[in-house]
């Protein structure tokens, strides 16, 4: 009926921040409003699956940030499968990802199991003292490995028995007592980096 699919459509357009445009044509809106009102047709109907494409390419930093949160404010709605080389991006917004390399699926997985968060820690340090064998002494660690040209520490732990948020704890204590300085901590390899060993 005419009056619901107005609802409908209203309701998606508010849902992207655009109901203001109501009697706007669309050929007189810009990018980053078109793309907006493109992702309101996709939703319109409450659909169970969405197919994305590259959702925010082209747009400035805070059109793409509102995409984002409309996309992850649908989560638990329906199924939404982003199609995009932007891997930072898909990170944040996705729960799981497929990696396809030339057309074939080299890898799936949650983006936690893809990204190794719930098996190993970063740590970036300053020049300085690195105390490798204390580290490698803790209980709940398996594996320690330092790049000396970035600087950077990886510390494996086993999933089954500890979680990262108490190696990275237990890691900077260490770290910290042996006066070594820190200048970043992250939990896995980040889904970019995992893409690039996986297709490399």
């Amino acid at each position: 009926p005419r009056e619901r699919a107005e609802s409908q459509a209203r309701a998606v357009l508010a849902e992207v921040e655009g109901s203001d445009w109501w009697s706007q044509k669309c050929s007189s809106l810009s990018h980053g409003m078109a793309k907006r009102v493109q992702l309101a047709q996709a939703l319109l109907g409450d659909p169970e699956v969405v197919l994305l494409d590259e959702p925010t390419a082209g747009l400035d930093p805070r059109v793409a940030y509102g995409v984002r949160q409309i996309i992850k404010s649908r989560r638990g709605r329906c199924t939404l499968i982003v199609s995009s080389h932007n891997l930072h991006e898909l990170e944040e917004i996705c729960d799981a990802a497929a990696v396809l390399d030339r057309g074939q699926l080299v890898a799936s997985g949650s983006i936690r199991e893809l990204t190794a968060q719930s098996a190993e820690v970063r740590v970036e340090l300053a020049p300085g003292p690195t105390p490798l064998e204390p580290l490698r002494a803790l209980p709940m660690v398996s594996r320690v490995e330092f790049d000396e040209a970035r600087r950077e520490l990886v510390v494996h732990f086993e999933v089954e028995k500890v979680d990262a948020e108490t190696v990275i704890a237990h890691v900077l204590s260490v770290l910290l007592q042996h006066q070594a300085r820190i200048s970043g901590v992250s939990k896995g390899r980040g889904l970019e980096q995992r893409v690039m060993e996986l297709t490399g």
